[in-house]
């Protein structure tokens, strides 16, 4: 959460408050969990519903896949409605399998490094 706030200049969204995210999901019938769920500023906003970045942050020796992507759309499911644009972010520490990053390529999602946040903060 502090690299979103201090360190990434290139997100999709400005910033308003952010956190982490547990509750029930009401289709899967079970708690569920978000690392990151921040709020965009409103005055940026020039659609009618809100803008969420909705991050992830694994801290595995295997690089994340395409189910990570998914799970996180499907968790976010639970808040976010027709009218909010989302988009999301992965942290990984041992980067991504290739299918990831080629769907990077076409969806709005940022995947960031372990070496990619500490080069930022120097």
């Amino acid at each position: 959460m502090q690299y979103l706030l201090r360190y990434a200049s290139d997100l999709s969204v400005n910033i308003s408050k952010i956190g982490e995210w547990w509750g029930g999901h009401p289709v899967l019938k079970k708690e569920v969990q978000l690392d990151i769920v921040a709020l965009a500023s409103k005055e940026n906003n020039v659609s009618s519903g809100n803008q969420y970045l909705i991050g992830s942050c694994k801290y595995t020796n295997e690089p994340v896949g395409t189910d990570e992507y998914k799970l996180i759309q499907e968790y976010a499911s639970v808040f976010t409605n027709g009218n909010d644009t989302t988009y999301y972010c992965i942290f990984s520490k041992s980067g991504f399998t290739s299918a990831l990053k080629e769907l990077f390529a076409h969806e709005p999602v940022k995947l960031i490094t372990l070496e990619e946040m500490y080069e930022a903060m120097h």
